[in-house]
């Protein structure tokens, strides 16, 4: 009967830090199986970390990664909980066992704010924004996971189209281009943003909807090949990387020659709408500017550090911030350990990465 934690054995919950305790009362049935596995003597579980015991109770007593706030609505990893720290942990108790007082509510929604985490009441605006833009029957969201429904709420509150005289109908009209080409839903919020940014770029906005398909479809056929060669993206060791050695093994990548790449074509594409000066290029000189890009993407990668690290809401992906004066970039870590890049270029006046928020709102038990 030995339930071992990093080497430690734990013998009574207090082995445990307080902060490991508090997240392992989120999980339903957790605090039960750990008094279980510790008097079992046919029990032996061996944990590298608190946070691995965290994840394998979770997984192991509901065959599921996260974890449900009932209350709240909240489906979100043990160990992204385990992140917000034990006074933040005390406030989402509060709101889960039934106090809806103001001051309570008012911290819950900041809490949620700050760490980037949307309710079951906020992922249902991703269908709400699909049926908006009318491409909710479309086969690519047949099958929405949570990630899924995360990228349509971060794409629903983004600034896009609105300097358009008519900008619903050029939204759903970016819509549909975008179900044309995307065969998963992070290539469709992709191309939707490809669409909106290029119309805006070109002046194209108050045209007419087969010029715009016309300059966006040229862009995207010319960028699209050029992206074959920036889609290495070097894999992590098969565990949570700490910050320190995401930053080490990138500054040693890019010491060696190697450019850390995108996760998918249309994601550098995105970028190269986005971020520099492409507009109708073509042959040789799309190539320059795209290499341009890369070039000096790997140089701001290589001469700074990471300043800011985010566990996301399924506890399996990270988010880095390298930031310098006006410049910034976004690496990403997901769940099978690959890093990759996700944006680099120049932060706008406004920026400041828009976060769906509605307010909290209780559950019915």
């Amino acid at each position: 009967m030995t339930v071992t934690v990093a080497g430690k054995l734990i013998e009574t919950s207090g082995n445990l830090s307080e902060l490991a305790r508090q997240t392992l009362a989120y999980i339903d049935g957790g605090t039960q199986w750990l008094a279980w596995a510790m008097r079992n003597p046919m029990a032996s579980y061996k944990l590298a970390d608190e946070t691995s015991l965290l994840a394998e109770v979770q997984l192991g007593l509901h065959g599921s990664p996260m974890t449900l706030l009932p209350r709240l609505g909240l489906w979100v990893s043990p160990v992204k909980l385990m992140t917000l720290g034990g006074a933040d942990l005390r406030t989402l108790g509060l709101m889960e066992t039934g106090d809806t007082g103001a001051a309570v509510v008012q911290q819950t929604q900041r809490i949620l704010n700050d760490n980037h985490l949307l309710t079951a009441q906020q992922l249902g605006g991703a269908g709400d924004f699909l049926r908006d833009l009318q491409v909710r029957a479309a086969p690519v969201f047949q099958a929405l996971d949570f990630n899924d429904r995360i990228a349509l709420c971060e794409l629903a509150v983004l600034p896009l189209g609105q300097e358009s005289a008519t900008p619903g109908s050029l939204r759903r009209e970016a819509a549909a281009y975008a179900v044309q080409q995307a065969r998963t839903v992070p290539e469709f919020c992709d191309y939707y943003h490809v669409y909106l940014a290029h119309a805006k770029k070109v002046d194209a906005l108050n045209s007419n909807a087969a010029t715009r398909g016309q300059l966006v479809d040229q862009a995207v056929q010319t960028l699209l090949p050029l992206g074959f060669g920036v889609l290495d993206c070097p894999q992590l060791p098969e565990r949570l990387p700490s910050p320190a050695e995401v930053e080490r093994s990138m500054h040693n990548l890019l010491a060696r020659g190697y450019k850390i790449g995108f996760s998918r074509l249309s994601q550098a594409v995105l970028q190269m709408v986005t971020q520099t000066v492409f507009t109708r290029e073509t042959g040789a000189e799309a190539a320059r500017l795209f290499d341009l890009y890369l070039s000096a993407a790997a140089g701001f990668l290589a001469g700074n550090r990471l300043m800011q690290a985010r566990l996301e809401q399924d506890g399996s992906a990270l988010t880095f911030t390298l930031q310098r004066e006006n410049q910034q970039a976004r690496l990403h870590v997901n769940a099978n350990r690959v890093l990759s890049l996700r944006t680099f270029g120049t932060i706008p006046p406004d920026a400041g990465a828009p976060t769906p928020t509605s307010p909290v709102t209780p559950q019915p038990e």
